[in-house]
């Protein structure tokens, strides 16, 4: 009986100097990320910017201050971009706060690349991963996977085309064009530039929508009009055929550093009006 006694007072010694060790001190912050988000923001016809909101919090008990964030775009498995972007959050113990970086996501670097997009029915996916060092040696990892739209070129077409001989002003040339915007995102463009031509000879030409943006969704009519009066084309020279004259339009919608091409050609009648 006496040796048990002995035995547990023993064990009550050694439970109480296990409980009494000093507990290792917290050297790093303990941060998690329970959430991470992608806003696109800004789509063109060759890019859109993927916002990227990493929601950290802090669940150890040192404050954390996450100020730089490395990622890596990912595009069918490959990473096809990388960057580091200085962030400047602060973590006290039990506090949560949002990281946001932005990451260029660019789809059609040139015009071959739109081209072969045009008119895709699938999305462009691409991924976004990365970590963010939040101090003292520790660092987050966030991931997440996103979509966007395929872009689709503008459509071009001569919605109306009259040649009118007027009293006033001789012989003018009035013509509609219709610009089609297919894609969910503004469309901007530098202008339409055009060359008409009558009977195969140069009549005109100009520049429409200079500086316009497309909405999206949109049809977007643009109305010419030639004056050819004391010009080197006069009525008598068009090739008249049972009072139609053949027309044609030639041009490219420009858009940074992007184009769509523009030939449309037909016959009309030679119309006299005011006489």
């Amino acid at each position: 009986m006496r040796a048990f006694v002995i035995a547990a007072s023993a064990a009550a010694l050694l439970s109480a100097c296990a409980s009494s060790q000093p507990v290792p001190e917290q050297t790093a912050p303990t941060v998690v990320s329970p959430r991470t988000e992608i806003e696109e923001r800004d789509q063109t016809l060759s890019k859109v910017e993927a916002v990227v909101k990493v929601l950290l919090k802090n669940e150890g008990q040192i404050a954390a201050d996450a100020s730089k964030a490395e990622y890596e775009l990912v595009v069918d498995g490959a990473v096809v971009d990388k960057g580091e972007v200085a962030v400047s959050k602060s973590l006290p113990p039990g506090a949560e706060e949002t990281v946001e970086l932005t990451v260029p996501f660019v789809y059609a670097p040139d015009q071959e690349r739109l081209a072969q997009l045009d008119g895709r029915k699938e999305p462009l996916k691409y991924a976004v991963r990365g970590v963010i060092d939040v101090g003292g040696g520790a660092r987050v990892e966030f991931a997440r996977a996103s979509q966007v739209r395929s872009p689709r070129l503008p459509t071009l077409k001569i919605s109306s085309f009259e040649v009118l001989k007027t009293e006033s002003k001789g012989l003018v040339v009035n013509a509609s064009v219709n610009i089609a915007n297919p894609n969910p995102f503004n469309v901007e463009v530098s202008g339409l530039r055009y060359t008409v031509l009558l009977g195969g000879k140069q009549a005109g030409e100009g520049v429409l929508a200079r500086g316009a943006k497309l909405p999206s969704a949109s049809e977007n009519l643009y109305d010419l009009s030639i004056p050819l009066e004391g010009g080197d084309l006069k009525a008598k020279e068009l090739p008249v055929d049972a009072d139609s004259v053949a027309y044609a339009i030639e041009g490219a919608l420009e858009m940074n550093g992007l184009s769509v091409e523009l030939e449309q050609s037909g016959s009309t009648r030679l119309l006299s009006a005011g006489y």
